[in-house]
């Protein structure tokens, strides 16, 4: 996710991405139908608006 590029260190803003990042990260690998790595997954995602939803289903 390009952490170490991230600009965002003021405030609380640094901790609520970085539990953003974690979410979505954690919601990837739980993500079965699609084999590939993280990476594949969040391409997938980008390109693909009904995997995007597959996956986002996960945190209902």
């Amino acid at each position: 996710f390009n952490e170490d590029a991230c600009r965002i260190r003021v405030d609380d803003r640094a901790e609520a991405f970085s539990r953003i990042r974690q979410t979505c990260l954690n919601l990837l690998k739980q993500e079965k139908s699609f084999k590939g790595g993280i990476n594949r997954k969040r391409m997938m995602c980008e390109m693909d608006e009904n995997y995007l939803s597959k996956v986002l289903g996960g945190l209902a």
